[in-house]
Parts: C-alpha cells; structure tokens; sequence
C-alpha cells in the first residue's frame, strides 16, 4: 500500500535532507518526488541546461545568474510557475502531474511503498495527491531551523486535511538530526 510523506518548510529548513535520511531507512522502497520537477525540467530543457549544471544550479538556487538575466534559478521557478502554470491549468496541477507520474511508475511495475515529497508549498498543490491516497496513508511534517523563516519564500506553512502536522526542529548537527528522523519515520517506510 503505497504512502505519502509531505514535507513543508522554508527556503534552507533542510527539507531535502529529511528527505534523503528517510530514503536511507529503506533505499528500494522510498522515491523522493518534488512537486516542482516539470518546472527544473523544463526551465532545463529551455535553456539546454545538462544536468550537472542543473545540479550546480540546485545548490546555489537562491544566487542571480547571468544565464537568467540576474534572476536565480529558484526565481525562474517561481516566475514559470506564477505567470504560466498557475493561470493556466490551476493551483493544484503539479500534484495531479505528480500522480500521473506515480500511476506511470506503478502500471510499468515500479512500486515504492513511500513517496517522500519534499517541497510542498501549497495547500492546492498537496490535495489531489490527499484526495488519492486517503489521509490514512499520509503523513506531514513541517521541518523548522532558527533562522530560517517564511520570508518572502513562495511557500507557506500549510495544513492539511485530516493529516495531523509533525513539526521537526532542524538544531542539531547532521548525525544527531538523521537518528531524528530515523526514529520518526524508520519504521513507517
């Protein structure tokens, strides 16, 4: 039965790393998803981007290139994301395109047991993944580091229906912080 692990926060909350940890817990049964792939995938294929330098672009996603007009590569997501999905399919496209791509992975034979998404930023966004798999096989965790706040990030902190919020502080180094998550989710995956 497959589950959904949601995960929001803001911009260098370590929202990535929960979700690397809780992909070691179990390697073969968890897939880390974003919600914002079509956009990293298509802002690469608009520019011819090779997939090293998207990398590259990941790491520093918050640092205006000169490739961009001096717009950073997080900025173009939002942009893309504001002025053209959003007005033309609806707030909740990159979860449906998301199940899309889980149905895929399921009808060619690939099962996962966990979904980890890690970049859920919108309640609209989240809802139709919700509405699927039922709030019995999902779970939200809302990660928080001191000195990491909303801000002008594009996300908010959001609840979702019938899924209780775990909040995880992100204040302890790496190793502390991974037996963290390791006993919060080791033996759900």
């Amino acid at each position: 039965m497959t589950q959904i692990l949601f995960i929001n926060g803001p911009s260098g909350s370590g929202k990535d790393t929960v979700s690397g940890f809780v992909k070691k817990c179990s390697p073969a049964h968890v897939c880390e998803e974003k919600l914002s792939w079509p956009l990293k995938s298509g802002l690469a294929h608009m520019f011819r981007l090779k997939p090293e330098f998207v990398e590259k672009l990941e790491k520093k996603k918050d640092i205006d290139q000169p490739l961009f007009n001096n717009r950073s590569w997080r900025e173009m997501q939002i942009r893309l994301f504001r002025d053209y999905f959003l007005p033309t399919f609806g707030a909740e496209v990159f979860g449906t395109m998301l199940l899309n791509r889980i149905q895929i992975r399921e009808n060619s034979g690939t099962q996962y047991r966990t979904y980890v998404i890690s970049d859920c930023g919108k309640y609209e966004e989240c809802m139709p993944i919700v509405n699927k798999f039922l709030p019995i096989r999902c779970r939200h965790a809302e990660i928080t580091r001191e000195g990491f706040d909303w801000g002008t990030d594009y996300r908010v902190p959001i609840a979702l229906d019938g899924i209780d919020k775990e909040t995880i502080e992100n204040r302890f180094d790496l190793e502390i912080f991974e037996v963290q998550i390791r006993q919060m989710f080791g033996d759900w995956v």
